[in-house]
């Protein structure tokens, strides 16, 4: 990490490394006492500790060791407390959610995502898709837990078994987009046959899959939970009968497959699991 001082004096410039919050481009900070430091290149919001260091009377080096900075935009909904549940406990990070006041705040969200190093968005699709812009003009990284850029040009897709480079390709991608429930298990039933060649890409192919309500959000759960008559079904109910369910799109160009999938989706009366079935006849 490499600093330009503005101040001549090397031990003024020493004094206040400690204590510079770099950014993860560049840009210039503006210090107390009117000290301006020119970043080229670092980390995350955070107080620097400095290692091993040499400098001149223009140029501080420093090995920083900065937490990286992880906002959860949308962390009251489902998918947001799920994930909070699974970072809080890191220490390698500094887990950020904005209070009750400020988390439908679009002032205070913008910023937020300024400020962070990584922005995990468990937002519906329209919102995903305006935090994500936000994102895009500030130079922060994205995981977008939404199905708004799946298939989007520019997004990574964030299945690291997809392919033997994937997982250095999410490593180092600016943008990523979480995949799809239904979709990861589907992909990852197929993609090997179809890279073995043991499945033609233009083979007719059907998926029945069933899932607990709890992938449906807040508003499923609550249909679910407060309606004892579902909680005591014991058959499957199946939905989007009438459309084409909005994960087709990814099922179809994460396998490889030429046509879409025949995709059959249900909800269970149980809360979390899945279930996701691809016959594939012996003619194919």
């Amino acid at each position: 990490m490499i600093w330009e001082n503005s101040v001549t004096d090397a031990k003024s410039a020493l004094e206040w490394v400690p204590q510079i919050w770099c950014r993860q481009r560049p840009g210039l900070l503006k210090l107390s006492e009117g000290r301006t430091f020119c970043l080229f290149g670092g980390r995350s919001y955070g107080v620097v500790h400095c290692g091993e260091w040499r400098c001149s009377s223009r140029v501080v080096e420093c090995a920083a060791m900065s937490r990286p900075r992880v906002l959860i935009d949308g962390h009251a909904g489902t998918t947001g407390l799920r994930i909070r549940s699974w970072l809080t406990e890191r220490d390698d990070l500094e887990l950020w959610t904005l209070d009750d006041a400020s988390r439908k705040s679009t002032t205070a969200r913008r910023q937020a995502i300024a400020e962070s190093d990584v922005s995990l968005l468990c937002l519906p699709d329209d919102a995903a898709a305006e935090a994500a812009g936000w994102a895009k003009e500030s130079g922060s990284r994205v995981i977008d837990a939404s199905s708004n850029h799946r298939i989007a040009d520019g997004w990574v897709y964030g299945l690291p078994e997809l392919e033997p480079e994937q997982r250095a390709a999410i490593r180092g991608a600016q943008y990523v987009t979480n995949p799809g429930c239904y979709p990861s298990a589907f992909i990852l039933l197929l993609r090997p046959l179809l890279d073995a060649n043991l499945l033609a890409p233009d083979a007719p192919v059907s998926c029945h899959a069933l899932s607990g309500y709890s992938g449906g959000g807040r508003s499923l759960i609550e249909r679910w939970e407060s309606n004892k008559g579902l909680k005591q079904q014991v058959y499957e109910a199946p939905y989007a009968a009438e459309r084409v369910h909005k994960h087709v799109p990814e099922m179809q160009r994460y396998t490889g497959l030429l046509h879409a999938p025949q995709f059959l989706p249900a909800v269970g009366a149980f809360s979390n699991g899945m279930c996701v079935q691809v016959p594939i006849h012996a003619a194919l």
